[in-house]
């Protein structure tokens, strides 16, 4: 703004000078005039040898008359400058205002200077050169001016206030001009601004390039002729074509015969007066091999306003393998409902919280609900009445199991009121973040399966029933027949004792009777001892002193007779009533024996705990054990019927062994009619 200022006080200086030239213009053609005469008469005298002095006055006149006229030219010419300055300045794009000589008031500012600062020209001319400042920048504004009057010239930044009262930053130029303060101001933020776009500008046509080129989604600009002029790598990779082929090409060479008509589609759709319109569509593309190929296409169209086109762009999205996905799921779709509902096995689709959304006819008929019925009804409304209020299976089992898979076996109620047994297969269908969606049942009527298997079970339950009784009475005798030997073979052989006894005494002198009565009494010993080991084997008396002792003495037996150590832990109090009692026994035997036969084992320890009325017998060998499962095939029934034995008593057996592991039998069994202790 000085800088103006200077121009200005310029301009009136020689515009004065100016018109002073103007007023003595007719004067000075005068004096032109008399010079060029003087000249000619001078020259005349010259020739006619006339005097030096006149000559030399002519030439002086001339030349000031010439000096005249040059100078009237210049300042005609300087006018002319000057008077463009001022529309210059006006409308300059940065802010110029002048000072006075002291730089702290405004004399003239321009235009943009005024609007940088939101007042008018009017409003600042006079004002303080403060009134722009802000007030942090008051002291360097002084400090800068200062310096400017040493220097002549100082460029800083300050920061000015807005009339609104924001505040920006501006570059400062300030020079002194003829005495005066001039100031010349630039908006930072509007020369940062104007940077900043058309680095944006470069950024973004740069990133267009690379976008254009580098994304994987296939891209094209194309005229309205539908030919191609501009391709990216990812529309060659997706057509098979190179950029040359493509760029030779137009859009129905690549397009599928019944998918050409979509582009008069676009272009009837777009006869509008927007000048930008996209569709959306999926389409067929003929690939360089010849295969279909899929895309999902989007399609801007430029129009010129006046209904021309100015261009096509598209994005090409490879969705083939989607496409063909979703019209494998489609036709698989089909195929499940075709199963669904021509099953002969009831399905039923339900959602998570068991309501009923979907079944097939076999599933209504197998229940003899109507179609609207079933579908008001909840999943848990099948179950009988009984088993209704205690579980739902879909809330509480299905959704607490683990995995996606679930098989009950239910009581349902038919619509007749009758019990209908199901086999339920439950499947879960979950969404991407693990939430059940709905859940599909497969409902199989097992009525009469299950009929025919209750009825098996209890035929079982009776035999098992009927071996108990059979080997109840099978103790009986042998207790029965154990005591008949015992007792009554006992007696007689014990007499017969007494009798040779007696004879022994009484034909003592006859020596060879006396060896036949010793031969016969060494006989009934024997036979004694045969009877005893019988009436043992029949059933053992111990056992009518508890399970414990009888266990102990078999324990010992068993060491006295073979070459293998059996030890007993524990015992005490362990009281079975009767059956349970010889039971147990009977399978510790069977057990021991099993020992003896093949396992080849140095010791076996019997242990006997209870807790409650909970008892368990484990008898344990360091034998070489066996195939469980191998032994189980064969047709030995030892193992088998130790387990019924204990089956029938609601009782367990169980044998876990393995080769070279030796073997544990566990029997486990609660007491039943009381504590007979």
């Amino acid at each position: 703004m000085n800088t103006m200022h200077g121009f200005c006080k310029l301009r009136a200086a020689w515009s004065g000078r100016l018109r002073s030239l103007l007023r003595d213009r007719f004067e000075a053609r005068l004096a032109a005039l008399g010079g060029a005469l003087a000249l000619v008469v001078g020259l005349g005298l010259w020739q006619q040898r006339s005097s030096l002095l006149v000559v030399v006055l002519g030439v002086a006149l001339s030349y000031a008359a010439l000096t005249i006229l040059s100078a009237h030219r210049r300042e005609l010419r300087l006018s002319a400058s000057l008077g463009r300055w001022p529309l210059i300045l006006a409308h300059a794009g940065w802010g110029v205002a002048g000072a006075t000589d002291d730089g702290l008031a405004l004399v003239q500012t321009n235009p943009a200077f005024a609007r940088m600062h939101g007042y008018s020209v009017d409003e600042l001319t006079g004002q303080s050169i403060e009134i722009v400042f802000a007030l942090d920048s008051r002291k360097a504004f002084v400090d800068a001016l200062a310096l400017t009057r040493q220097v002549g010239r100082h460029r800083f930044e300050s920061l000015h206030r807005h009339r609104d009262g924001h505040f920006f930053r501006v570059a400062v130029d300030m020079a002194m001009v003829g005495g005066e303060v001039v100031y010349r101001f630039v908006d930072l933020q509007e020369v940062n601004e104007m940077g900043d776009a058309r680095r944006a500008a470069q950024i973004a046509k740069e990133f267009f390039e690379k976008t254009f080129d580098a994304t994987p989604v296939g891209m094209f600009v194309a005229d309205d002729d539908g030919r191609y002029l501009r391709v990216n790598r990812a529309m060659c990779e997706f057509t098979g074509y190179s950029e040359s082929e493509l760029l030779a090409m137009s859009y129905s060479d690549i397009t599928h015969p019944e998918d050409v008509g979509l582009q008069k589609t676009w272009a009837l759709n777009g006869a509008t007066g927007s000048r930008y319109q996209s569709f959306h569509t999926e389409k067929r593309y003929l690939h360089q091999n010849g295969d279909e190929v899929w895309a999902q296409l989007t399609m801007l169209r430029a129009s010129d306003g006046a209904g021309g086109v100015l261009y096509w762009a598209g994005q090409v999205l490879d969705i083939d393998r989607l496409k063909r996905a979703e019209l494998a799921l489609r036709l698989s779709e089909q195929r499940f409902r075709g199963v669904f509902e021509n099953a002969n096995t009831g399905m039923v689709v339900a959602d998570p919280s068991g309501r009923v959304v979907h079944f097939n006819e076999a599933f209504s008929v197998m229940l003899g609900h109507d179609a609207e019925v079933l579908k008001q009804m909840h999943f848990a409304e099948f179950f009988v009445p009984a088993e209704r209020s205690a579980e739902n299976p879909l809330s509480d089992e299905i959704l607490k199991t683990p995995g996606d898979k679930y098989r009950i076996e239910r009581r349902w109620t038919a619509c007749d009121g009758r019990s209908v047994w199901v086999d339920l297969y439950i499947s879960t269908i979950r969404d991407e973040s693990g939430a059940v969606v709905n859940f599909i049942a497969v409902v199989g009527d097992i009525t009469e399966r299950k009929k025919s298997a209750l009825a098996l079970g209890e035929s079982k339950r009776k035999l098992r029933a009927l071996a108990a009784y059979q080997e109840g009475l099978l103790e009986q005798e042998r207790k029965h027949i154990a005591g008949e030997v015992h007792d009554e073979m006992g007696q007689l052989m014990t007499a017969l004792k007494m009798d040779l006894s007696l004879m022994r005494l009484r034909f003592g002198e006859n020596l060879q009777l006396l060896a036949m009565i010793d031969e016969m009494r060494s006989l009934v010993d024997r036979t004694i001892n045969v009877v005893r080991q019988v009436a043992s084997n029949l059933r053992p008396a111990v056992l009518d002193h508890g399970l414990a002792p009888a266990i102990e003495w078999l324990a010992a037996d068993f060491s006295k007779r073979g070459t293998i150590r059996c030890r007993l832990d524990g015992g005490g109090n362990f009281a079975l009533p009767e059956l349970q009692s010889t039971a147990v026994f009977r399978v510790v035997q069977e057990s021991l024996t099993n020992v003896t036969r093949h396992s080849l084992a140095r010791e076996v320890v019997i242990s006997m705990q209870c807790s409650g009325q909970q008892r368990q017998i484990v008898v344990r060998d360091d034998g070489i054990g066996f195939d469980t499962v191998a032994v189980g095939k064969g047709q030995g029934f030892g193992l088998f019927g130790m387990r019924e034995r204990l089956l029938a008593l609601g009782g367990r057996l169980r044998i876990v062994s393995a080769p070279g592991q030796g073997t544990t039998v566990t029997i486990k069994l609660p007491l039943v009619n009381g504590d007979p202790s």
